[in-house]
């Protein structure tokens, strides 16, 4: 009957070890499934920086753009203003002219009268 014992006893101790080693190799495995998890997280991370400073220099060049855009539009407002003033003088410029011709031409009558 002690050789029965005995013999479970070792079967016991055999399946012990067996289950002590696959322990400690699922551990080893965990170590390094967080190693790699780790790694991943780190990677992950240092993209996610990248990526949000791509996202933030596009936001800065749009600005920018939308700005410059403010600006040409400003730009060719002003330029037009001053166009529509520029051809107002002109007009001016040319009634003033034809007023000095009239006033010569009067000029002239009146001393051909006279003589």
């Amino acid at each position: 009957s002690l050789t029965g014992v005995e013999h479970d006893q070792s079967s016991f101790n055999e399946r012990l070890g067996k289950l002590s080693l696959e322990k400690d190799n699922l551990q080893q495995e965990l170590s390094a499934k967080e190693v790699q998890l780790y790694e991943a997280l780190k990677s992950l991370t240092h993209f996610e920086l990248k990526l949000a400073k791509v996202e933030q220099e596009r936001d800065q060049r749009e600005q920018v753009s939308d700005n410059a855009l403010k600006e040409v539009e400003r730009l060719q407002k002003s330029t037009a203003s001053l166009e529509s003033e520029n051809e107002e003088l002109i007009g001016q410029i040319s009634i003033l002219q034809l007023d000095s011709n009239s006033d010569k031409l009067c000029k002239e009558l009146l001393n051909k009268m006279k003589a």
